[in-house]
C-alpha cells in the first residue's frame, strides 16, 4: 500500500468514524438527561435539590451544547462537500468537539460521587454505581468507533464512585466497589475487541484501486459491518444485562447471606444481635439465652467427612425450629404460640436460642433438656447414621449480664460447665463457674507444666500438600497435638486460646517451630521441598520473633526458602500496623508467607498488597459448598492470587469431584481427607519415599 493510498484511507475511516459517533448522539443525550434525572430523584431520598443545583446547572450547559452540536453536525451532513467526502479533514475536529463534551459529561457524573457520595445512605451509593455501570456498558457499544474516548469516558463513570465505595464503604458497598472495578478491566479487552472489528470494517470498505471493484466490495463490507457492528452492540447489550442481573442477584445474595446463616437457614450472628437488642432496648420480660453445643462433632467431621457434618448440621437447625417454633425459618417471634424470640447458628457447631424466660428456674431447664432430646435421634440416610447429643449453656437477662455480650459469655461458661459434666448436659450459668473456672485452670496449669518441663506430651502431626496437576507432596502442613497423662487428649481449639490468653503462645510457638524445622532438615529436600507452621498474631507482635524465627532457621540447619508461615486474616482484623515490617522482615530471611482460611474473615485487596504472601489457602467451606456456589469465590480467588504473584492452595478437599472441579478452575496445590488425613512424621516419610521410588521406577517400566 503507497503512502498516498494510506493516507487517503485514514482521511476516509475519520470521515467514516465522525458519521457513526454522531449517529448515536441523540439516544447518548437521551440517556444521560435520564441517568441525570434519576441520580437527582433518587438523592432526594437523602438531601433537598438545593445542593444539586450547581451540578444539574453544569449538566443542563452540558447537554444543551451535545444538542447544539449535533444540530450543526446535521446541517454540515447535509451539504454537497460532506456527502463527496470533501470534508474528511475537517473531520478530526468533529470528534475533538464530540469528545470534549463527552468527556466534560462523564467529569460531571465522576463529581457526583465525589462531591456527595459523603452524604448519601448506602442504599442510593448502590443505586449510583449500577447507574454508573450501565452507562459504562452502554459506552462499549457506542463509542467504541473511538477507543480511548470509551475507556475514558468509562473509567470517569465507575473508577472514582468504585473506589471510594471500597475506601469508605460497608461489604456491600465493598463488593459493589470491586465489581465497578473489574467491570472496568473487562472494558479493556472488550472496547479492544469492538475497536479492532470497526477499524478493520472501515479499512475494508476503502481498500480497493480499482472503481468498480471497490465499489462493490465496499457494499459488502459496509453491509458487513453493519452486521458485525449489530452483533457487537447485541452482544455488549446481553453482556451488560447479564452484569445488570448479576449485580442485583448478588446484592439480593450479600443481603441475604448478611442475615442468614448460608447453610441452615437460621439468622446468623449479625441478625440474632439486631432482634436481641431490639428487644432489650423495649424493656422486655426477662430473658432466657440457650447455647447449643453439640458433642463430638469434630469426629463426624473427621471420620465422615464435611458433607456429613453439613448435613448433620442442618437436621439439627431443623429440629431445634420446629421445637422453638414450630417453623423451620426461626428467626423472630411466629404467631403467640410460643415464647421464642431468635433462633441463630451462632458458629460452627453452636447455636443460640433467645425465648422469654418462664417463671420458675425449673422450666427453662425442662427447656433445654427437651432441645438435647430433640437431637438424640439419629440423622440418617441410605449412607450413614449419626447420632448427635448437645450440652446446653443457660443464662438469664438481666439477673446475669445487662448487655447480649454478657449474656452469651454466660451461656457460653454454662456450656463448658455441662460437657464437662459429660454428654447430653444442662448448666446454669450460676451453677457452671466453678466447675468451667477448674477446668481452664487445671489446663492452664498442665500446659504451663509441660512447656516447663520440656513439652512431654506435645507432639506433632503432618497433613500434606499435594500438587494437583500430578498428585504428588510437594509440601505439608504441620499441626499441634497434646496427650496429656491426667486429661487425656487435649484439643487445641482449647488450650491453643488458654496459651494465647496466658502469654503461652509464644513459648508453644516456638517450640512447634524448631519441631517442625527440625523434622523438614531431616528430610532431603528434593522430596518434601516445603513445610508450613501456622502463626498466631501475638507471636507476630512479640519483639524478638523475627529473629526467634532466624535462630530457629540457624540451629536446625533448614534453609529459609524451606520454611512456609502461615497467617490467618485474623492477623489483619484490627488493622495491625506493627505486623507490616514484621513481614518485611520475615520475606527479607528469605522464608515464604501464606495467607490462610482466604475468604472468610476479612478478605480485603489492602492487605493482599500489604503482605509479600507465596500462597493464598482457600479455606474448605467454599470448596465443600463448590457445586453449590462455591466456584465463583475460589475461581475469583485464584485470580487475585495470580494478579499478585501467588500460588493457590484448596484445604478440605474430600471426593474426586471437588478435585476435578479446582483442577478445572486452576487451583496449583490441594490438601485434604481424599488424598491424605493428618499423620506421623514416620508416616509422612514413608509416603515421600514411596513416592520418589515409584517416581525413579516409571521411567525404567517405560523403557522396557
Amino acid at each position: 500500500m503507497t503512502a498516498e493510498h494510506s493516507e487517503g484511507l485514514d482521511r476516509h475511516i475519520a470521515h467514516d468514524r465522525v458519521a457513526m459517533l454522531y449517529s448515536q448522539a441523540p439516544a447518548a443525550i437521551i440517556v444521560t438527561v435520564a441517568a441525570s434525572l434519576a441520580l437527582v430523584l433518587s438523592a432526594s431520598h437523602d438531601a433537598t435539590f438545593a445542593p444539586f443545583v450547581p451540578w444539574m446547572a453544569a449538566m443542563g450547559v452540558l447537554v444543551l451544547l451535545r444538542v447544539a452540536l449535533y444540530g450543526l453536525f446535521l446541517r454540515r451532513r447535509a451539504t454537497a462537500a460532506w456527502r463527496d467526502g470533501g470534508a474528511a479533514p475537517r473531520a478530526r475536529v468533529w470528534e475533538a468537539c464530540y469528545a470534549t463534551l463527552v468527556l466534560l459529561t462523564g467529569l460531571n457524573f465522576a463529581l457526583w460521587a465525589l462531591l456527595y457520595f459523603e452524604g448519601f445512605s448506602e442504599p442510593h451509593r448502590l443505586t449510583v454505581a449500577l447507574i454508573f455501570g450501565s452507562m459504562a456498558g452502554g459506552a462499549i457499544a457506542v463509542l467504541s468507533i473511538v477507543r480511548w474516548l470509551a475507556l475514558a469516558y468509562g473509567a470517569l463513570l465507575l473508577l472514582p464512585a468504585s473506589t471510594l465505595l471500597i475506601v469508605h464503604g460497608g461489604m456491600d458497598e465493598r463488593l459493589c466497589g470491586a465489581l465497578g472495578w473489574m467491570f472496568w478491566l473487562m472494558m479493556l479487552v472488550s472496547v479492544s475487541r469492538t475497536h479492532g472489528g470497526l477499524r478493520r470494517a472501515l479499512e475494508l470498505s476503502h481498500s480497493n484501486a480499482e472503481l468498480l471493484v471497490r465499489m462493490d466490495r465496499q457494499s459488502r463490507a459496509l453491509v458487513e459491518a453493519n452486521v458485525e457492528l449489530a452483533m457487537a452492540q447485541r452482544e455488549t447489550q446481553r453482556a451488560n444485562q447479564a452484569l445488570e442481573q448479576r449485580i442485583l442477584e448478588r446484592t439480593a445474595e450479600l443481603h441475604r447471606l448478611a442475615t442468614r446463616d448460608s447453610l441452615t437457614g437460621l439468622a446468623n450472628r449479625g441478625r440474632l444481635v439486631e432482634i436481641a437488642e431490639a428487644h432489650l432496648r423495649r424493656g422486655a420480660p426477662r430473658l432466657a439465652l440457650f447455647f447449643v453445643d453439640l458433642d463430638g462433632f469434630k469426629e463426624i467431621n473427621d471420620s465422615m467427612g464435611h458433607a456429613v457434618g453439613d448435613a448433620v448440621l442442618y437436621e439439627v437447625a431443623r429440629r431445634l425450629s420446629v421445637l422453638a417454633n414450630g417453623d423451620t425459618a426461626a428467626d423472630t417471634v411466629v404467631g403467640v404460640h410460643t415464647d421464642t424470640i431468635a433462633l441463630a447458628r451462632w458458629g460452627g457447631d453452636e447455636f443460640l436460642l433467645l425465648r422469654i424466660a418462664q417463671d420458675e428456674p425449673e422450666s427453662d431447664i425442662g427447656f433445654g433438656e427437651r432441645l438435647v432430646e430433640a437431637l438424640r435421634d439419629p440423622v440418617q440416610d441410605q449412607r450413614y447414621s449419626v447420632r448427635v447429643d448437645a450440652c446446653v449453656g443457660i443464662a438469664h437477662w438481666p439477673a446475669d449480664g445487662e448487655t447480649l455480650q454478657e449474656l452469651i459469655y454466660g451461656a457460653d461458661m454454662a456450656v463448658y460447665a455441662a460437657k464437662a459434666a459429660g454428654r447430653g448436659k444442662v448448666r446454669v450459668y450460676g451453677d457452671a463457674l466453678a466447675e468451667v473456672g477448674r477446668r481452664r485452670a487445671a489446663v492452664r496449669k498442665a500446659l504451663a507444666l509441660t512447656l516447663s518441663e520440656g513439652c512431654v506430651g506435645l507432639y506433632l502431626v503432618y497433613q500434606p500438600v499435594f500438587l494437583v496437576a500430578d498428585r504428588r507432596v510437594v509440601s505439608a502442613e504441620a499441626l499441634l497435638r497434646w496427650r496429656h497423662p491426667e486429661l487425656g487428649e487435649v484439643g487445641p481449639g482449647e488450650f491453643v486460646s488458654i496459651a494465647e490468653h496466658t502469654g503461652d503462645i509464644i513459648a508453644l510457638g516456638d517450640w512447634v517451630l524448631h519441631e517442625a524445622c527440625r523434622y523438614a532438615a531431616g528430610i532431603d529436600a528434593r522430596l518434601l521441598p516445603t513445610l508450613s507452621v501456622n502463626v498466631s498474631v501475638q507471636q507476630l507482635l512479640y519483639p524478638d520473633f523475627v529473629a526467634q524465627v532466624a535462630a530457629v532457621l540457624a540451629d536446625t540447619g533448614l534453609a529459609p526458602d524451606r520454611l512456609i508461615l502461615e497467617l490467618t486474616e485474623s492477623v489483619f482484623i484490627d488493622e495491625q500496623d506493627d505486623v507490616g515490617p514484621v513481614f518485611s522482615a520475615l520475606a527479607g530471611l528469605g522464608l515464604r508467607l501464606a495467607i490462610d482460611d482466604f475468604g472468610t474473615g476479612y478478605s480485603s485487596l489492602a492487605y493482599l498488597q500489604r503482605v509479600p504472601a507465596a500462597l493464598l489457602k482457600v479455606d474448605g467451606r467454599f470448596v465443600a459448598d463448590l457445586a453449590e456456589g462455591g466456584g465463583p469465590i475460589i475461581e475469583a480467588s485464584i485470580s487475585l492470587a495470580r494478579a499478585f504473584g501467588m500460588q493457590t492452595v484448596a484445604e478440605g478437599v474430600e471426593t474426586e469431584r471437588q478435585l476435578r472441579g479446582l483442577q478445572a478452575l486452576g487451583i496449583d496445590r490441594v490438601q485434604g481427607f481424599l488424598l491424605a488425613r493428618p499423620e506421623s512424621g514416620d508416616a509422612l516419610r514413608a509416603r515421600i519415599g514411596a513416592q520418589s521410588a515409584g517416581a525413579a521406577r516409571r521411567p525404567a517400566a517405560s523403557g522396557g
